[in-house]
């Protein structure tokens, strides 16, 4: 059975003091749930939300020019989020996406290094 830890809810003031969210979206319903609740408790603060999603390409057991890959991955997952950037956009939340090549680790430890939330689903 899968364990729920819950961290403890920030006071009120620090939840209102508003600064960079993180959210981590890696295509998956889970990824989406968490997204759409940082935005629904963003709404209404002063924060800006970063909306952070990776790509690799992984080992393949046939040969494909790297550049098709390349050329596609980014417009597909642009397309992928934009229903989440339409509901931020609607609420008058600020939200920028970035879209990296890297493992998904490393570039979340980096993007969210300087915010002051970081939320994965």
């Amino acid at each position: 059975m899968t364990e729920l830890h819950t961290a403890p809810s920030p006071r009120a003031s620090e939840a209102d003091a508003g600064g960079t969210w993180t959210v981590g979206h890696d295509g998956s319903d889970g990824a989406s749930t968490a997204a759409r609740w940082a935005l629904s408790r963003a709404e209404g603060r002063d924060v800006n939300v970063m909306l952070v999603r990776t790509w690799e390409i992984a080992a393949l057991d046939m040969p494909l020019p790297s550049e098709t890959v390349v050329d596609h991955a980014p417009p597909t997952i642009s397309n992928d989020l934009a229903d989440l950037e339409q509901a931020a956009a609607a609420a008058g939340i600020e939200l920028s996406t970035t879209i990296a090549r890297g493992l998904a680790s490393n570039v979340l430890l980096d993007a969210s290094a300087s915010s002051d939330l970081l939320v994965l689903g």
